[in-house]
């Protein structure tokens, strides 16, 4: 707009797909269907004995979509060694298309609904982004940098998979919440060639410990990162950097005994080593 302000705006197509596999309890099922009044008696027995043959198999679901997004900032320049700048991204919403299977189905509960393979939906929002970072050049050496970023996790509550019938597959209780990430950075100018930087960053985890799963057994996370930059000709860039998590150590119980499918209780230890090079040339 002027010296001082600058407007940024952009549009975002994102393709999502995912695959989700379980193991299916054939004999929990069984079980279940020689209880059912409903079932014919002549079918008990056989029902009976496959309850107690421990008989297992696997579904997998698979499926993916595409949508459109949005993302707007702003940037300050509050003087000539200070900017603060502010940025939003928008929501995502997808609805995911796809199949079930089921693999080794016992014959006598082929003809169950609940185990027949078909189509599936998926609808789950991506949540959006707020951002607001600053700069400020302490001197000829040193460049400070801040960043805090909200993003709006709790548009995830659950995982809801039907079929295109309208019968429920699947429906996990996530009840994720927002999140914050603050950072803090410093970059060190050491000639016209070379930069080092250095960073620290904590990262709220979204997933409660009540409802952690073993899918995203997820946790609060503390980065810190070293990097630098070279600069071979006026014309390119080189990147580079190394970042290590350290993950808090979670705790996990996820009772579905209900459901058939027991009880998991456990402890995760988790960390993640990022190492990134990037090349950039300016025409």
């Amino acid at each position: 707009m002027n010296d001082s302000v600058s407007l940024g705006v952009g549009l975002n197509y994102q393709h999502i797909s995912g695959e989700l596999t379980s193991a299916v309890n054939y004999s929990a099922a069984a079980a279940q269907a020689a209880a059912d009044p409903l079932t014919p008696p002549a079918f008990v027995p056989a029902l009976t004995a496959l309850a107690g043959a421990q008989s297992e198999g696997v579904s997998s679901i698979s499926g993916s979509d595409s949508a459109w997004g949005y993302n707007f900032g702003v940037m300050f320049n509050a003087s000539p060694d200070t900017r603060v700048g502010m940025s939003y991204r928008s929501k995502i919403k997808y609805t995911l298309k796809g199949t079930i299977t089921f693999t080794d189905v016992p014959v006598l509960l082929s003809a169950s609904p609940l185990l027949a393979n078909g189509d599936v939906v998926l609808p789950i929002t991506m949540p959006d982004a707020f951002s607001l970072s600053g700069f400020h050049k302490l001197n000829d050496k040193w460049d400070l940098m801040a960043d805090a970023t909200r993003t709006g996790w709790s548009v995830l509550q659950q995982m809801k998979i039907d079929r295109t019938n309208g019968s429920n597959v699947q429906t996990v209780q996530e009840n994720w919440k927002n999140t914050w990430r603050f950072a803090l950075g410093a970059t060190h100018h050491y000639s016209d060639q070379w930069l080092a930087r250095v960073g620290v960053a904590y990262d709220q985890t979204p997933v409660p410990d009540a409802y952690r799963t073993a899918r995203i057994p997820d946790s609060d996370r503390t980065w810190l990162t070293i990097g630098g930059q070279y600069k071979p000709s006026p014309s390119g860039t080189i990147d580079f950097g190394y970042a290590h998590l350290f993950m808090k150590d979670v705790t996990i119980a996820d009772n579905q005994a209900a459901a058939g499918r027991g009880n998991l209780v456990g402890t995760y230890s988790s960390s993640v080593n990022i190492l990134s090079v990037q090349y950039a040339y300016n025409f």
